[in-house]
């Protein structure tokens, strides 16, 4: 008995300062040391390389005990539209059996956040007229977008008068793999991309991994690009006071099906192609076979990160809608534009489908529930409509400085509107109308 006791404190013992030189280790490696790494294990793991790692070993244990607890109510579907033709054509051969639907339909990807959700996987529906994205907390096809219930969720973030400028590397290692990170590894070799991320790095600070491959430098440099210009044209809507520094772990796996694993093991919904959560400041979505849908999901995901940080849960058409505008950012020379969607906000016109109110009064359960793919364009549509004249643009202005000092507050369509834009909620009703009747929708330059 003795013996066996001896044996038993032994292996505890051992186990211990194995558990303990473990994380040592780990604490003493760079972000970018922890991430290769992670990218050489044959399974995804939800793994922060930013973070301690005992716990989240035990995390994650844990949550492969209750898969269903990893899904908390702060991740919604989310669907990034990819209108264009030639997307229709990679979901209908991605998706075979949720793009026969979808066959007549562009597809396009849109995500909803933490009550904006998470792109569609493969199993997504398609509804003509539609596009297709969704997020985990939001998430490439219109019908995947399937959020959870909603949860007031304000992730941590930094006010941004306090944040230090950090220093950005970019360097190739001895396998030809190029890397970025905040301290170069290769003194002689590492080129200091600093100025250029300035502003990235002071408005988010974007984090990647890539889950069993060594990622894409070129995309990666994309996305942080993206990153920075989405930051900078949504604080033009947000009081300056209330800006904050986003944190965002961006998790890409290489391709969908290797996504498809993953979100299974965690439980998740099958017609999610992405998502967010923002319970953990992560978005999880998969490589697309062209880089441009890639990089579309993500400004989806992206968006609802930034608002949910800077302003907590919204309302839900007004998450979306914005998720839905900025994913259709496209860059010209050192500026950007966004166009609007004609063939779908016309659709709506001919549908009948011109009521302002009764969608902003909706909440998530009626939002995400039989019309859904309707609400999401008409959310799309609404805040374009917003964007598109001058009284809008200060009505957005007042309302995300609202729930920029009082997050996650109720939503009353008549009192927001009735103290803030000229005319009251009937006026916006009435000219939202004749816009979407009228169809001349211009580009917006930024």
């Amino acid at each position: 008995m003795k013996s066996l006791l001896r044996i038993i404190s032994t292996t505890l013992f051992v186990t211990l300062v194995a558990a303990l030189a473990l994380e040592l280790f780990w604490l003493n490696s760079t972000v970018e040391q922890r991430q290769q790494w992670l990218s050489l294990s044959p399974l995804p793991l939800a793994i922060k390389p930013n973070g301690w790692l005992l716990p989240q070993l035990v995390n994650a244990r844990a949550a492969a005990d209750s898969p269903s607890a990893n899904l908390t109510a702060n991740t919604s579907v989310s669907a990034q539209r990819l209108s264009d033709q030639s997307l229709s054509a990679h979901s209908s051969s991605t998706q075979s059996a949720a793009t026969q639907s979808a066959s007549t339909q562009s597809a396009s990807t849109q995500s909803a956040s933490t009550q904006s959700a998470s792109n569609h996987s493969s199993s997504t529906r398609s509804v003509p007229g539609k596009s297709l994205v969704a997020d985990v907390a939001e998430t490439l096809h219109s019908g995947y977008r399937s959020h959870g219930n909603y949860q007031c969720v304000r992730p941590p973030t930094q006010d941004i008068r306090e944040v230090e400028r950090g220093a950005v590397y970019r360097w190739t290692d001895s396998q030809g793999n190029v890397h970025f990170g905040d301290r170069p590894q290769q003194q002689n070799a590492a080129e200091d991309l600093s100025k250029q991320y300035a502003a990235a790095t002071q408005g988010v600070r974007l984090l990647m991994e890539y889950p069993g491959w060594a990622g894409d430098a070129q995309l990666e440099f994309q996305l942080r690009r993206e990153a920075d210009l989405l930051y900078r044209i949504l604080t033009r809507f947000i009081p300056q006071s209330a800006w904050r520094q986003i944190n965002l772990n961006l998790v890409l796996f290489a391709s969908q099906r290797a996504f498809d694993e993953f979100r299974q093991q965690q439980g998740a919904n099958s017609g999610w192609m992405a998502y967010y959560s923002g319970g953990h400041n992560q978005a999880y979505l998969a490589r697309q076979q062209r880089d441009e849908w890639t990089l579309r999901i993500a400004r989806h995901e992206m968006t609802h990160a930034m608002m949910t940080g800077m302003l907590g849960s919204t309302p839900i058409w007004l998450s979306e809608g914005m998720a839905e505008y900025l994913e259709r950012l496209q860059w010209q020379m050192n500026s950007a534009q966004v166009k609007a969607d004609d063939a779908r906000f016309r659709q709506l016109s001919l549908r009948g489908l011109t009521g302002f109110s009764e969608l902003a009064g909706r909440n998530h359960e009626e939002f995400n529930g039989m019309a859904q793919e309707d609400n999401y364009a008409r959310a799309a549509a609404m805040v374009f409509f917003l964007l598109d004249h001058d009284d809008g643009k200060r009505w957005l202005r007042q309302t995300l400085g609202h729930y920029a000092q009082n997050p996650c507050a109720p939503f009353a369509p008549a009192r927001f509107f009735n103290q803030a834009y000229p005319g009251g909620l009937a006026a916006v009703n009435e000219r939202y109308a004749r816009w979407l009747q009228d169809g001349r929708f211009s580009t917006h330059y930024y």
